[in-house]
Order: C-alpha cells, then sequence, then structure tokens
C-alpha cells in the first residue's frame, strides 16, 4: 500500500484527528461569521440573543434525560430502546415548547425587554423542531464514525453562516440571527434522516427500557440542573445587571473562549468517553492504564495550545473587533481560565462516567453551583464586571479538585502526571509573550 494511502486511512481512522480538524475548520467559519456579523449588528443584538439562547439551554437542560450518554453506554441497541429513546425526546420537547410559549411575556417582563417576548415565541419552534431530529447521530457516535459525523456537522454549520449573514446583511437585527437558528435546526433534523441509515423510529415506549432510562437519568437530571445553573448564570445575571451593550460585549467575548472549551469537549466527550466506556466493558481491571493512555494523546496538546491565547488574546481581539467591542480582549483573558481548568477535571469526569460512577458528575456540579451563589454576588458588589468575571473563571476549580479525590480513592491517579499539566500551560503562555514580543519589535522594525 502506498505512503499516502497508509497516512491518509490512518488520519481517517483517528478519531481524535478528525474531531480536531473538524472544529478547526468550524473555528475558522465561526470566526470570519462574527467578523462579519459584527459589522452588521449593534452588540445589543448579540445581547439579546445570549439571553434568548440561555432561556433555551435553562430549558432543555432541566429535562435533560441523558439519552445521548445512555445510548453510548447500553450494552445493546435493539428497536425497542431505540424507539422509546425517540419517542421520550419527541415528548420532552413538546412539552418544553408549550412552557415557553407560556413563559415568554413573564421572563419578557423580568428583564424590562419588550422585544424579548417575542424573541422567545419565535424561538420556540427551535424545540420543537429538534424534537423529531433522529437519534441516529447519538448511534454513530457510539460506532465511532467520526469522520461522517464531522463532516456532516461541518457542512451544517456552513450553511448556518450563509444562512445568518445573509438575514442580517438584509434584516439587520437580531431577528437574522433567530431565524437562521430556526432554520439551521430544521436542516440539522432533516439531514439527521437522510445522512443515516435506518433513521426512522416509531412512536412506541418500552415500560423496560423507559425504566432503565429513568434509574440513569434520576441522577442525570438533578446533574444537569446544576449544570445549567453554572452555565448560563453568567448570561442571565448580566443580562439583569448590566446593560444589554455590556452582554453583547461579554457573550462575544465568551464565544470565543467557549471555541477552546468546545474543543476539549468534543475530544474528550466524544473520543475518550466511548474508548474508556469500551474498555471499561472489556476490561474493567486496566482502567489506570486506559485512563492516562487516553489522556496524554489530548490534554497536554490541549493545555498548551489554549495557554498560548493568554497573552495574544487582547491583541487578537482588537484585530478582529472595532472599538465598540474592545473591553472584550480583557474579558477574553480571565474568561481563559475556563477551558484550561476544564480540559483536566473534564477527562477525569468522563473516566468515572465510563465506569458507572455517574453521581460524581452530580456532586461536582452541585460545588460548581455552591461557589458561584457563595462567590458571585460579593464579587459583584466589590469589584463589579471583573469580580463577576473572576467568578464565572474559577468556577471550575472546586470540580476539579473533587474529580482528583475520587480517581486516587478508586485508585486511577498519578500525581506526578497532574502536576505536569502546569508544564504546558506556563509552556503555552512563555510562546505566547514570545509571540507577542517578536510582533512588537517587528512591528516597531518595519
Amino acid at each position: 500500500m502506498p505512503v499516502y494511502s497508509r497516512l491518509r486511512r490512518a488520519l481517517l481512522s483517528d478519531g481524535a484527528t478528525i474531531v480536531a480538524a473538524s472544529f478547526f475548520v468550524q473555528s475558522g467559519l465561526r470566526v470570519v461569521s462574527n467578523l462579519i456579523l459584527t459589522r452588521l449588528l449593534y452588540p445589543e443584538a448579540f445581547g439579546l440573543m445570549s439571553i434568548v439562547s440561555s432561556v433555551l439551554i435553562v430549558l432543555e437542560l432541566s429535562s435533560d434525560f441523558g439519552i445521548k450518554a445512555f445510548l453510548i453506554r447500553h450494552p445493546s441497541l435493539g428497536p425497542e430502546v431505540l424507539d422509546t429513546t425517540w419517542t421520550i425526546q419527541v415528548i420532552r420537547n413538546a412539552v418544553l415548547t408549550l412552557i415557553l410559549v407560556c413563559l415568554a411575556q413573564p421572563i419578557s417582563h423580568f428583564y424590562g425587554r419588550s422585544e424579548l417576548s417575542g424573541a422567545l415565541l419565535l424561538i420556540s419552534l427551535n424545540i420543537a423542531i429538534g424534537g423529531v431530529r433522529s437519534i441516529s447521530y447519538f448511534v454513530a457516535e457510539r460506532e465511532q464514525r467520526f469522520f461522517k459525523i464531522s463532516m456532516l456537522e461541518t457542512s451544517l454549520f456552513l450553511l448556518q453562516i450563509v444562512i445568518t449573514v445573509a438575514l442580517a446583511y438584509f434584516l439587520k437585527s437580531y431577528w437574522a440571527l433567530l431565524i437562521a437558528s430556526i432554520l439551521s435546526t430544521a436542516a440539522t433534523t432533516v439531514a439527521s434522516y437522510v445522512a443515516f441509515p435506518n433513521s426512522i423510529r416509531r412512536f412506541s415506549i418500552n415500560r423496560d427500557v423507559f425504566r432503565n432510562l429513568w434509574a440513569f437519568s434520576s441522577i442525570i437530571i438533578p446533574s444537569s440542573i446544576l449544570h445549567l445553573v453554572i452555565s448560563q448564570s453568567d448570561k442571565l445575571l448580566i443580562g439583569k445587571a448590566f446593560d444589554l451593550h455590556v452582554l453583547g460585549v461579554y457573550s462575544i467575548a465568551a464565544s470565543m473562549v467557549a471555541m477552546f472549551t468546545q474543543l476539549a469537549g468534543k475530544i474528550i466527550v466524544s473520543v475518550m468517553y466511548p474508548r474508556l466506556a469500551k474498555a471499561f466493558r472489556e476490561t474493567p481491571d486496566r482502567m489506570n492504564q486506559a485512563f492516562y493512555k487516553e489522556r496524554t494523546k489530548f490534554v497536554p496538546i490541549l493545555l498548551f495550545a489554549t495557554s498560548i491565547f493568554f497573552p495574544l488574546g487582547p491583541l487578537v481581539f482588537s484585530i478582529l473587533y472595532d472599538s465598540r467591542y474592545s473591553a472584550g480582549g480583557q474579558y477574553f483573558v480571565v474568561l481563559l481560565l475556563i477551558p484550561v481548568l476544564k480540559i483536566i477535571s473534564q477527562s477525569s469526569e468522563i473516566c468515572l462516567a465510563a465506569m458507572g460512577r455517574i453521581k460524581a458528575s452530580l456532586a461536582a456540579n452541585l460545588m460548581r453551583a455552591v461557589w458561584l451563589g457563595v462567590t458571585f454576588f460579593p464579587l459583584y458588589l466589590g469589584f463589579h464586571i471583573w469580580g463577576v468575571l473572576s467568578c464565572i473563571a474559577l468556577a471550575e476549580l472546586p470540580a476539579l479538585i473533587y474529580f482528583m479525590a475520587k480517581l486516587k480513592q478508586i485508585g486511577i491517579f498519578d500525581y506526578w502526571r497532574e502536576v505536569g499539566a502546569i508544564f504546558y500551560v506556563g509552556a503555552g503562555v512563555s510562546l505566547g509573550f514570545l509571540v507577542v514580543l517578536l510582533g512588537t519589535m517587528a512591528f516597531q522594525i518595519f
């Protein structure tokens, strides 16, 4: 076999390479999209959309049955399992759609923004359409069909960007973002049936499957509720305490930071989790070796690449966005602590989840929520927006310490490998400062 063919086959069979490549393409498209949209729309449009997105996430996570994790861990996926999980998804989203329709006006009154009511009523279509999406995505991820999933996601993301930019050009308002989101969800739902075979399911509920799913979700739902409190409290409270301009700038900075968090999450959850779940099913007594083998492949490079942007962040932000978003560069630096801590903690969390220790996620989310509840308002009152940012950025620290303690308790912990993470962060920061220094010198010379 020619060298090129062997290399191509190796790359296409490596889930992490495929997921990372797809993510980088999507991130590049997102940056280009943001550059265009921030020139077509005002920060207030992004602020309003940030509130709408947070409300959607609150509703969805507060009723999360953990269907994806349930299907990935399930020993076998017969028709009764697939039919039941899809049916529950449809019913759940139909109920959530009605709830959002009823809550649209009260939420609008809470924020004192009349335009929010119409936006929430329109975006409720997103939930209804997403509810009938095929669960073939989850099955494909279980089967580690990363290339097909990544190609499909990238194509759909490109379509969403084209639609969003076109609508923003003509409408010049937040309605462009809302309508584009609905059309994107519709396209994703259609693609979930077209792209995968045997995607159509029957409307049916098997009692045994439902009982097993409910036992699984009885831990997932409380954990998801705590997670939404953690992940959405920043936007909901900043939207209440500050004006839409501050929230809009914050949402842009947070979206840039989210690219690093999402890359790590995609690799850790989509690649590491199925592999560790398989390792635990086949050789549970060798989870220590399996965990650090998989973790060593991804965590060092993720930490290094993320840390480079501590010094580079403000410079990149000033280049990409105009003066209306100038404060976002400083927001970005503080918030970048989130993915650095998350990369380490999430890899430990999915190891515990793969071993069936789902309660660890619930306990960790409780710690994150307590951190936010205890520190948010004192830091807000003392340091205004900077106190809020610091509170949010460090919320992952208690969970990280907890996961390390749990791993040590069950005999899956290597002190020196954990401490070694500091080296990769330091190396990334050092390289970032070197790039800034060389760039400054080059600018002065030329």
